[in-house]
């Protein structure tokens, strides 16, 4: 253990908390409280990774991917030191933002790429001076193999340290999602999943844990189009939605549902965020050439309410319930304006909205599709 893992151990039993312990952390040895808290969450995550915590952890995680901000460097000034021969440069652009990261270790490197493959720009010169976010990630002991802990630097600066292996992909994943987040200038973004067939688009927005992503991965595999699993980005004014694929965070209680739909998914590398969820990253099929477009026109708003052994059914709800929920539901990133409000209240004066109720993800799959096709009579 290094010295802040081998004072947080020494303090456990007198500390209750994320806040005292990083508090006496700071006390101690004279850094900021905002170091101390990443210092301290950092040496959880070691210990509770060894073994040495009884349940895995006693602090209750940071939320994600809202609850950190990390694009905030931590303050540390670290000279970029790689080993340039195992090192790879992975450009992204996902909706003109150009992101740049240069990955030292090659599984992480390949899995990256996997999950973001639908954004690889290789038409770009890579030069990272001219991305709007570029990060190196390093290990801990450049060179060396077999290594499971790494550093993230922005602007010379450290963004995180020590990140275990297990960690590492979920922390870059919200830092890109934050950083595109922010890029999104005077559009909506609401916490909703988006999908689009037969020139019929609905958004389904919910708060996590609902099981939109896994409506949404069924869907997309019986040939919806989906355009977002976390963020609809909308323009109120005209109603049009613009698509966001970033990959899928599927939760280990999606596994088996969604085994029958994508038998490749129990494969996948397993992932453990910060709220101390684990996941598998599922890519968002890329849409075909008569079907991508920049924007598309929204059809209607649906509310998903997953309730087990309920009949599935949709039913059509007031604009108060619909506009209760999206404002409950709000933005993945941030808070929704009082400008927001009122775009999103003349959004939906203009469009239909429903709830949909479902104990079945494969029902309620099939009355989507009978809704599309005209099939299905909305209660």
């Amino acid at each position: 253990m290094n010295s802040s893992q081998t004072f947080i151990w020494c303090w456990l039993e007198e500390c209750t908390g994320i806040e005292q312990l990083a508090h006496k952390l700071s006390d101690t040895f004279d850094i900021s409280l905002k170091q101390a808290k990443s210092d301290t969450q950092l040496a959880f995550d070691s210990l509770a990774g060894n073994g040495l915590l009884e349940g895995g952890s006693l602090l209750a995680p940071s939320p994600e991917p809202a609850g950190q901000d990390l694009l905030a460097p931590l303050g540390h000034t670290v000279k970029p030191t790689l080993n340039e021969t195992a090192s790879s440069r992975l450009r992204l652009s996902i909706l003109n933002t150009y992101i740049v990261i240069t990955i030292e270790d090659p599984v992480l490197l390949g899995e990256m790429l996997r999950i973001y493959a639908p954004f690889l720009d290789e038409g770009v010169v890579p030069d990272a001076s001219s991305a709007e976010l570029s990060l190196i990630v390093r290990a801990v002991s450049p060179g060396a193999t077999g290594l499971n802990h790494f550093d993230i630097l922005i602007d010379h600066q450290s963004l995180g340290l020590d990140i275990s292996r297990e960690r590492l992909v979920p922390y870059l994943v919200t830092a890109i999602f934050q950083k595109v987040s922010r890029q999104l200038g005077g559009q909506v973004a609401l916490h909703s999943a988006a999908l689009t067939r037969a020139e019929t688009t609905l958004i389904f927005p919910a708060n996590s844990g609902a099981g939109k992503s896994t409506l949404c991965a069924v869907l997309m595999s019986k040939g919806w189009g989906c355009l977002s699993d976390e963020l609809a980005i909308l323009n109120p004014v005209e109603a049009l939605v613009t698509p966001l694929p970033l990959p899928m965070s599927i939760k280990s209680g999606s596994i088996d549902p969604l085994r029958r739909y994508y038998p490749e998914l129990v494969s996948y590398p397993l992932h453990h965020r910060a709220d101390g969820k684990q996941v598998r990253y599922l890519p968002i099929k890329t849409l075909d050439a008569v079907n991508k477009r920049d924007s598309y026109a929204l059809s209607a708003i649906v509310l998903p309410t997953y309730s087990p052994g309920e009949n599935t059914k949709l039913l059509s709800v007031s604009k108060i319930t619909a506009l209760e929920k999206i404002t409950e539901t709000g933005s993945s990133e941030r808070l929704l304006t009082v400008e927001d409000i009122r775009s999103l209240i003349s959004l939906i004066e203009k469009i239909p909205c429903y709830q949909l109720v479902y104990g079945s993800t494969e029902e309620a799959a099939d009355v989507l599709d009978a809704f599309v096709d005209g099939t299905y009579q909305v209660s």
